[in-house]
């Protein structure tokens, strides 16, 4: 659902709230999927706990690095992150991580 708003952000050319959505529908993913408190989402425990789960260290290092250009965008307007490249890994991400915990 977070995803569809932040595409929905992303049309609208809001891209403050479009970073905002993706980083909140890949950490609110991640705390559903691996069962993590709110209070403990890091990107150290989610690491952890995807590197436990066996899902690669490509598809984890490519979410770290997402979850990074989303803060990066959301506090640096003036980055030269590509709001489409961003929707995109953020999907493929999270598809990548379902097929890999299965």
């Amino acid at each position: 659902k977070r995803l569809a708003v932040a595409k929905k952000y992303l049309n609208e050319g809001n891209t403050v709230l479009f970073y905002e959505e993706v980083f909140k529908a890949s950490y609110g993913y991640l705390g559903d999927k691996l069962s993590i408190p709110v209070s403990e989402l890091s990107k150290e425990n989610i690491s952890e706990i995807l590197a436990s789960r066996a899902v690669s260290e490509e598809t984890t290092s490519n979410l770290i690095e997402t979850l990074d250009r989303c803060e990066m965008a959301r506090f640096s307007p003036s980055s030269d992150v590509q709001e489409q490249d961003v929707y995109e890994q953020a999907v493929e991400i999270i598809s990548k991580i379902e097929e890999e915990l299965k």
